[in-house]
């Protein structure tokens, strides 16, 4: 039950992180032309993220890292992000009994929730789950959320990314989180 409270409270947190401004004290170690490399012990895990996007840390979640990208013109009411949280299990599991375990917690949490299963997606040389679901609140607007899920059984640490983007948005939007995906490791 704690597990599904707190994904709900994740997914509440991924949402409303394009208002929240506290930066994180997370250190991006190398820095190219246009990205950023972000090495995170606490996460137990690096990337590489676009330089102009800026990285939110939850107060009390030191599992728990949101990216922003920026708005893109003066019409762009929303700021597409990417939830990423990792979770270390008590036992090891197999990859996708995690995936299966995170979709359920979401369905459960949302019980109206249409969450679908997209399979596993090969992104560079690592295997990711994929899940996806759609979403209007009360402001009306349509979202799209495209979810990511990778267990690594060495260490039984699951990381789960979530990315969401006002609909319109989505098709690019995850273009964006793969190219990140690409230059992820985990420690």
């Amino acid at each position: 039950m704690k597990k599904i409270f707190t994904l709900s409270v994740l997914m509440i947190a991924g949402f409303i992180a394009c208002k929240n401004d506290s930066k994180t004290n997370e250190k991006p170690t190398v820095s190219t032309a246009e990205t950023i490399h972000l090495k995170s012990d606490s996460l137990k895990i690096e990337f590489d993220f676009p330089k102009k996007w800026e990285t939110v840390k939850t107060p009390n979640q030191p599992n728990l890292i949101t990216l922003k990208q920026p708005l893109t013109d003066p019409s762009d009411a929303y700021q597409e992000n990417i939830l990423i949280w990792t979770e270390q299990l008590p036992m090891n599991i197999s990859d996708s009994i995690y995936h299966l375990t995170t979709m359920a917690q979401l369905k459960i949490s949302n019980p109206n929730l249409t969450v679908e299963n997209k399979g596993i997606t090969q992104i560079g040389d690592k295997k990711f789950y994929q899940y996806s679901f759609e979403f209007t609140p009360a402001d009306s607007n349509h979202y799209v959320v495209n979810g990511y899920t990778y267990f690594n059984t060495k260490d039984s640490m699951g990381y789960n990314f979530n990315g969401t983007a006002d609909k319109k948005n989505a098709g690019l939007f995850q273009k964006e989180i793969e190219t990140i995906l690409l230059s992820f490791k985990s420690k």
